[in-house]
């Protein structure tokens, strides 16, 4: 297994915890604003969108031996694959299984029109969840071009991925945001962020993930996402 010094920044100029503190002071953060496991998640998440295979199995097998789940894992995983592709996801978890990092268990499904039905209903649950008053809005609102196409997204994404069990729902808004910030997709950035406070994350934690991003998908579209942070939630409370 690689030197951990090197799983985190390949340079070797700064260790992972030189890094960390680095990032937390210049976006003002204290060290216990996310757990160590959430950054794991938000970086993780930005190597898993990226597509950045040996990094990520890298990064996994740290994180696996300082005791994140397997499940959380396959669970991450699975929730990029909403954004980044499911031949991302199919790929990242071959390359997990061929370095024996993850055992041969299957994703749980449900199948069937009861499952649709419950899909629909859970997908305007949690999206009511999330977004509350903007539940509706954008290529949501019944005279969007993509009204359609967000459909299909309300039933298996809200109403299936993001009920699995493995993350908790402020787990994959993490997930989500660092995702977003990854892929720079300002749309769903710009709804995601304001969205956060609504399943716990304050406007620094927000930053925090975004932060954590930085070193694997780059500073640039971290500092952006954190531009937008700032012009959407001007008068927010951290």
């Amino acid at each position: 297994m690689e030197d951990i010094e090197l799983v985190f920044l390949k340079s070797g100029v700064l260790s992972f915890d030189d890094l960390t503190r680095e990032i937390s002071t210049e976006v003002g953060l204290v060290s216990d604003t996310l757990t160590m496991e959430e950054r794991g998640l938000a970086a993780l998440t930005a190597l898993a969108s990226k597509g950045y295979v040996d990094d990520f199995v890298s990064l996994t097998s740290v994180l696996l031996d300082h005791g994140m789940d397997e499940d959380k894992i396959l669970e991450l995983v699975l929730h990029v694959s909403m954004y980044a592709g499911v031949p991302v996801s199919t790929m990242l978890v071959r390359a997990l299984r061929n370095a024996n990092l993850l055992s041969d268990k299957k994703f749980d499904k449900i199948d069937g029109e009861q499952a649709d039905l419950d899909r629909n209903v859970a997908g305007s649950q949690v999206k009511q969840l999330l977004h509350r008053e903007r539940a509706e809005n954008g290529y949501a609102s019944s005279s969007s071009l993509g009204l359609k196409l967000y459909s299909v997204a309300t039933k298996l994404l809200y109403g299936d991925l993001w009920m699995r069990k493995g993350l908790s729902i402020r787990e994959r808004m993490i997930c989500s945001i660092a995702s977003f910030t990854a892929l720079s997709l300002n749309s769903q950035q710009r709804k995601f962020f304001q969205s956060a406070g609504n399943v716990g994350l304050s406007t620094l934690e927000v930053v925090a993930v975004i932060g954590q991003t930085a070193p694997y998908s780059g500073f640039a579209p971290a500092l952006a996402a954190i531009a937008l942070v700032e012009e959407i939630t001007p008068n927010s409370e951290n």
